[in-house]
């Protein structure tokens, strides 16, 4: 729910408050959250695993949880706009997303 607030107050659409429990794009922040979460710990179990004797272990798992988490959302948010919607995200979305679900993935 955080996010798609975070989401609504950078588009300036605040009028959308009044029906965001009833509205289908929180769905979609939701299972993109979900997304988002369940790669980075997913990701964390894979490297905690693997590489257990580096030095700047904490450094490079932010990067790379960060960043794997921050390409399934895009992915996932490029797949639901050309599949449920019905035409491509704008860069400016796209990149939009990336930034909010990559400072929620540095969170």
């Amino acid at each position: 729910m955080l996010v798609y607030l975070i989401i609504l107050l950078i588009q300036n659409n605040i009028e959308q408050l009044g029906t965001l429990f009833s509205n289908q794009e929180v769905y979609v922040s939701i299972v993109l959250s979900l997304i988002s979460f369940e790669s980075m710990r997913l990701t964390i179990v894979l490297f905690k695993r693997q590489f257990l004797l580096l030095k700047n272990k904490a450094i490079i798992e932010i990067l790379i949880t960060s960043t794997i988490s921050v390409v399934m959302v895009l992915i996932a948010i490029t797949q639901y706009y050309k599949w449920i919607i019905g035409f491509d995200i704008s860069p400016r979305e796209l990149l939009l997303f990336g930034v909010i679900f990559g400072l929620t993935a540095l969170l």
